[in-house]
């Protein structure tokens, strides 16, 4: 089984306006797992197996009322994996 590694953000507090989370994320390889987005319990965003050698630009509506904390996920099929290779947080 695989290790998974989490990026929480701060508390966010919404009326329930358009946000949206960008970054960039780069699943290369025959071993790579997923990548999630999540509020809560609720998947908003998921991406799983190899997408080719590039980086590539995700933009995830959070249409969310109130305060809540977005949580991006990798999950890995193999152990110790260079996390900072998977997930790279866009501006």
């Amino acid at each position: 089984m695989g290790e998974s590694a989490s990026l929480v953000s701060p508390s966010i507090q919404s009326n329930g306006n358009a946000t949206c989370l960008v970054f960039y994320y780069h699943l290369y390889g025959h071993s790579i797992g997923s990548l999630r987005v999540k509020v809560g319990d609720q998947i908003l965003w998921q991406l799983s197996g190899n997408q080719g050698n590039s980086w590539y630009k995700a933009t995830v509506p959070l249409y969310v009322n109130g305060t809540y904390r977005v949580r991006l996920i990798c999950f890995s099929q193999i152990k110790e994996r260079d996390w900072s290779e998977v997930v790279n947080q866009g501006e």
